[in-house]
Parts: structure tokens; sequence; C-alpha cells
């Protein structure tokens, strides 16, 4: 599914990926990911820069809930280090 979502553009993406609600996720999306009877939900953020993507964390969604409890704090703490420089190098998934 990453693979996949490398290389199409945003607005292809369809429903393999959304936005998480409720003001402590700010910003963060999910990646929808179903493979034996797990949900597996890696979660990103758009950046750094305007055609960036960047995965956060990986979680894994239970009961509709998000595992582990702490996502959207550190979620948010790493989507504030994204934005002030401070990121990753490119991941090449090949």
């Amino acid at each position: 599914r990453i693979r996949n979502l490398e290389v199409l553009p945003r607005e292809q993406w369809g429903d393999w990926t959304g936005a998480m609600t409720g003001p402590a996720w700010n910003g963060i999306f999910e990646i929808r990911i179903r493979y034996d009877n797990v949900q597996y939900r890696p979660l990103f953020c758009y950046g750094p820069g305007a055609n960036a993507s960047t995965i956060l964390m990986g979680s894994e969604e239970r009961g509709g809930d998000i595992e582990p409890r702490f996502a959207p704090k550190t979620c948010q703490l790493r989507k504030a280090e994204i934005n002030g420089g401070n990121h990753a190098i490119r991941h090449d998934f090949s």
C-alpha cells in the first residue's frame, strides 16, 4: 500500500488514507491497511515541503480506537520536529 501511495498523486489516494478526527489529531492522517484480520494504521503528516508526506509512527486500530494510546502526543511531537527542520532522510521502498 505504501509503495502505491508513493507513486500516486494525492487526489488518487481515495479511501486508502484519511484524516484523524479530534483536536489531539490536528494535521495527522492514517494509512488504512488490513492484513490477516489486523487493521494497521501507519500515521503520517504532510511535509516537510509541498509534495512530501512523512510517516510519524505505526499503530493499529482495535475496536475503533488507535493503539498505542500515546499515539496522538507522539505524532504531534514528531510533526513539530519536522516543521522545525529536523527530519529524516527520504526512504526508498523499492
